[in-house]
Formats: structure tokens, C-alpha cells, sequence
């Protein structure tokens, strides 16, 4: 289970917040520019929105944070499309 750090969003934990509704929004904003197009999700965090994206059909989907526990929790889940590695945006 992952900490909450202040760092990053955790759905399951964070839902009633705005904070939750606003990355929400981003993403579905997101996600209509996705279809049938290769998407970088930097710093993805434990993978919520990168399954937004991968759901609104886009080809592929790579998510990449730097926080190790971060991406195994986002790898633990079940994702269509979707990978996961640690790296920054900056050394992919």
C-alpha cells in the first residue's frame, strides 16, 4: 500500500478531494486527444490515469515515475495497453 507523501494522488484515499477531481479532469481532457496514438504518461504515479487513457483507445501507453514503489504498485494492476517503468522524462 502506498504511503501518502503529499507527492503524488492516491484514488483510493484521495477520492472526495479536489485534488482527485482535478487530475481527473486533465486526464479526460487527455484521453480525447488519445485514440490510436502512442501516449507518454509522465509521472504517472500509481497508473489511474494512465488506464484513463489507455481506455480511450489509445494504441499504446508507457507511464514512467521515478518512485520505484510507485511503478510496481502501478504494475500490480491490471492495465489494457499500458507499461510502466522507472525513469525520469528527462533520461527515457
Amino acid at each position: 500500500m502506498l504511503k501518502e507523501t503529499g507527492e503524488r494522488l492516491i484514488p483510493d484515499r484521495q477520492r472526495e478531494e479536489l485534488l482527485y477531481a482535478e487530475h481527473v479532469a486533465r486526464y479526460r481532457f487527455a484521453a480525447y486527444f488519445a485514440p490510436a496514438r502512442r501516449v507518454l504518461d509522465a509521472g504517472s504515479g500509481e497508473g489511474y490515469g494512465t488506464a484513463i487513457l489507455a481506455a480511450a483507445g489509445a494504441a499504446s501507453v508507457v507511464g514512467l515515475d521515478v518512485d520505484d514503489e510507485v511503478v510496481s504498485a502501478a504494475c500490480s494492476l491490471p492495465k489494457a495497453c499500458s507499461s510502466f517503468r522507472r525513469r525520469t522524462a528527462t533520461n527515457t
